[in-house]
């Protein structure tokens, strides 16, 4: 289960390129502003939508290469608004935009189901950032700049078993609450959602503030999942007892 020790991360988009635009489109806003965050920091245009009438109106008005779409929404759910928008191509005879679908359920009938109302393909909620990356690549051939672990860890010789003990020992105190949170929040890859929870604790706590404001700065949110994880399963198991 240890990662890599080479681990590239993705940092700007290649130069030489066209101007990708993305729409985001989710009812809840702290995802809109997740996904934008990481978008935008690598170099990307993007607007926001919170319902399927909206992102019709948006498609229309900005033309975007790639929509990323919620399928679970108020007003108009994401099923409808693909429909919609593939209907309007065809009528219009535009290309077809690329449309993700991106749905907390693993049932294969609804990706069955997502796939025949128009959207391309589907990304799972929690999502890490490599998957968005990797779709935007396959879909439309995007090209990264790149740092290595080591370059952006600034020489520090911690190896990855011993700072993972570390956090381990250290969240230990923590309560199920806040482990919960930290955990969800790693597992979103939202480096500022992780942030804010490190400004709940009080001083005492500096190492562990240390080490997970460096993870969140340096893109290694995967550590936290990791670590995290053991608490999950510990508080689940608890709660069977």
């Amino acid at each position: 289960m240890t990662p890599p020790q080479q681990q590239r991360v993705v940092v700007k988009l290649a130069p030489n390129q066209p101007t990708y635009r993305l729409l985001v489109v989710d009812d809840i806003e702290e995802n809109r502003l997740l996904l934008r965050h990481l978008l935008e920091e690598v170099g990307f245009e993007v607007w926001e939508a919170e319902n399927g009438q909206e992102a019709i109106t948006k498609w229309q008005q900005y033309h975007p290469d790639l929509i990323w779409m919620d399928m679970r929404m108020p007003v108009m759910d994401g099923y409808m608004a693909t429909r919609q928008i593939r209907k309007q191509e065809q009528a219009q005879h535009l290309t077809p935009t690329k449309i993700i679908a991106i749905t907390a359920s693993a049932l294969e009938e609804e990706k069955a189901d997502i796939l025949a109302a128009g959207c391309d393909d589907v990304v799972r909620k929690p999502f890490h950032e490599n998957s968005l990356w990797d779709t935007l690549s396959q879909y439309l051939g995007v090209a990264y700049c790149y740092a290595e672990k080591e370059e952006i860890s600034l020489g520090e010789d911690v190896s990855l078993s011993s700072t993972v003990a570390l956090e381990a020992n250290a969240l230990k105190m923590m309560s199920p609450e806040w482990l919960h949170q930290l955990h969800q929040a790693a597992m979103m890859g939202d480096d500022l959602a992780v942030l804010q929870l490190v400004e709940q604790l009080s001083p005492e706590h500096q190492e562990l503030i240390d080490t997970l404001r460096h993870l969140a700065d340096n893109f290694r949110l995967d550590q936290i999942t990791d670590v995290t994880m053991e608490f999950e399963f510990l508080g689940e198991s608890q709660e069977v007892l």
